[in-house]
């Protein structure tokens, strides 16, 4: 802030950031010379209260006063005033020298390889995604590796669920358009999507957690901690109760949004001809639908996973927290909370990647649907 409030007072940066490393020197020298009295503690005060100044005509006031106080005392006289004076000289010689203009013009420097983000991207290609500031200096990705674990099974659950109820749901209101049953889902369907997660979670938090209410079904929050010598059934039995609500507060929007878009999607399939073809050839309503209308239909179902995989990551930020589940949704709001970049920028970095998984993904479903689309061949002309 005092730097910004001195830039745009007079301009010219070299100057400015030569007179704040000068300051930076000078304090330091203070400091070396373990000292100690009332001129003393002034002096240090007086220094540090220079990075807070944002005004020059305060900058330059305190300077004097500085220079003032050093000299009353003869001990310190002989080694601070020198540096105290060789700061008011680069204070001046940024002061005599505005550069306003500078500030209204962009500057364009290129300085090679050396710089923070290419040693940042040059550790990410060997593996190596910094260390934390917040968490006792520890690895980024050991961090991530202990945390991507519960955010994989929460996520996993919540795709299969939304997508394993999401489509026959679709299709059955597709068959039954116009119906009750299709009149009354929809209505249920569009409460579902409407209702924020967070707010959902918060609910199902105090209902079924809480004995005053009479019904403490399901622990409030965490995971089930188990020993290293559990089995893995034992494992994902302790684990249902704690995950339970949390899946189901991930996955419900999910379902709502994709059923509705399924029912569209097959719904237009149904009305082509190939499927009223099928038909009149004798084949069942039931496999005319399945086996081809549905085919198709499932074509804009996969574009949506391309959205859905990066999107639940980071809807479990705040489902993670609520239900304090140690993911990456909950290290994603403490990093960011804590300021640790470090962390931040690597789970940045893995969003980025599991949005192109989603599409990667998507485009092999693709191929597997329809054996007309094959990936990397080069259209041939007739």
């Amino acid at each position: 802030r005092t730097l910004r409030g001195l830039l745009g007072e007079n301009g010219n940066w070299p100057d400015l950031q030569a007179y704040v490393q000068r300051l930076e020197e000078t304090r330091r020298a203070l400091l070396a010379t373990r000292a100690s009295g009332v001129t003393y503690n002034r002096l240090k005060g007086g220094l540090e209260r220079l990075y807070f100044l944002e005004s020059s005509e305060r900058q330059a006031r305190q300077l004097d006063s500085l220079l003032l106080q050093a000299g009353r005392d003869s001990g310190l006289a002989s080694v601070i005033g020198p540096e105290l004076a060789a700061l008011q000289s680069t204070f001046r010689q940024w002061r005599q020298t505005p550069r306003r203009a500078q500030l209204y013009r962009p500057h364009f420097h290129w300085y090679g390889a050396r710089n923070q983000y290419h040693r940042w991207a040059g550790g990410v290609l060997r593996g190596d995604l910094g260390i934390s500031f917040r968490r006792a200096k520890r690895p980024v990705a050991e961090l991530i590796g202990e945390a991507i674990g519960w955010t994989l099974i929460l996520n996993g659950l919540a795709i299969a669920i939304a997508f394993g109820l999401a489509i026959p749901l679709g299709v059955a209101l597709a068959r039954r358009a116009g119906s009750r049953f299709d009149r009354w889902t929809s209505v249920g369907l569009f409460l579902l999507f409407s209702l924020p997660n967070f707010w959902m979670a918060t609910v199902l938090s105090v209902l079924f957690t809480t004995p005053e209410y009479g019904m403490n079904l399901f622990p409030a929050f965490g995971v089930a901690q188990l020993g290293t010598d559990a089995g893995w059934l034992e494992r994902v039995a302790y684990q249902i109760p704690y995950l339970t609500l949390p899946v189901f507060c991930l996955s419900y929007g999910a379902l709502a949004y994709i059923s509705r878009q399924m029912r569209r999607s097959t719904l237009a399939e149904i009305r082509k001809d190939y499927v009223r073809t099928a038909r009149a050839k004798g084949l069942g309503e039931r496999a005319a639908i399945w086996r081809h209308a549905v085919r198709n239909a499932l074509f804009p179902i996969i574009t949506l996973f391309a959205g859905v995989l990066p999107g639940l990551l980071a809807g479990s930020v705040i489902i993670e927290n609520i239900f304090r589940i140690p993911g990456i949704g909950k290290l994603t709001f403490e990093s960011v909370i804590a300021k640790d970049w470090p962390v931040v920028y690597a789970l940045v970095l893995l969003a980025g990647v599991l949005t192109i998984l989603g599409i990667l993904i998507a485009d092999l479903l693709y191929a597997w649907l329809d054996p007309r689309v094959r990936l990397g061949a080069k259209s041939r002309g007739v």
